[in-house]
């Protein structure tokens, strides 16, 4: 997935590029990390820690105010839940990474602020990775038994998100971002599930 991924953020910096020559505007690299919440049905743990980098190029729309394309590659840590039975025991681990490709825009607060905000939206893949070991003890006969097995998914939808900011210096800034998921999943009751994450960061603009 991550090999894609960076395909992906290679292919917006390429195709930036020459429009780059034309119009005023920066790059910009950045990395975010707070908490995420997966929400999955049987799993009671549904938030864990999460890592994003972001790569892409805005153009300058107006005196205040940029609009750009954007790349990023995210990761989500270990979820996991243990169900006890009289019986036995069910264990699950879930990981959880994300590829996105869409659009951003930043606003600023006026000729002299340092305050900015951003928003962004686009289409996102979402692979999780499961692993579930389960433990059965027969009383009767006194035996014990322990089986596991993995596999994963990966499902397209997209995401949106809003946060604010403030430039230290002309090229660098830090933010926080609030971003909410929703990915198509016909395993799903209502054929979708969603998520979010919260996260603060930085941004370095070239």
């Amino acid at each position: 997935m991550f090999k894609h991924g960076r395909v992906a953020l290679l292919a917006i910096a390429i195709s930036a590029a020459p429009l780059a020559a034309h119009a005023q505007g920066d790059f910009f690299l950045g990395g975010q990390v707070g908490r995420a919440r997966v929400n999955i049905d049987g799993l009671n743990q549904n938030t864990a820690s999460t890592q994003l980098l972001e790569l892409g190029y805005r153009w300058q729309a107006g005196p205040y105010v940029q609009v750009g394309v954007e790349g990023s590659l995210g990761k989500v840590g270990t979820l996991s839940d243990t169900a006890y039975y009289y019986d036995g025991a069910n264990y699950a681990t879930v990981e959880t990474t994300l590829a996105a490709l869409g659009a951003n825009a930043r606003f600023q607060f006026g000729p002299n602020s340092h305050f900015f905000a951003v928003v962004r939206a686009g289409v996102v893949r979402n692979k999780q990775d499961v692993h579930v070991a389960s433990t059965y003890y027969d009383p009767y006969s006194n035996h014990s038994s322990y089986a596991e097995g993995s596999g994963s998914s990966t499902d397209v939808g997209g995401y949106a998100g809003a946060g604010i900011g403030y430039d230290i210096t002309s090229s660098f800034n830090i933010s926080a971002v609030l971003n909410e998921y929703v990915f198509a999943n016909s395993d799903y009751s209502d054929g979708s599930y969603n998520g979010g994450t919260l996260t603060v960061g930085a941004e370095l603009r070239f």
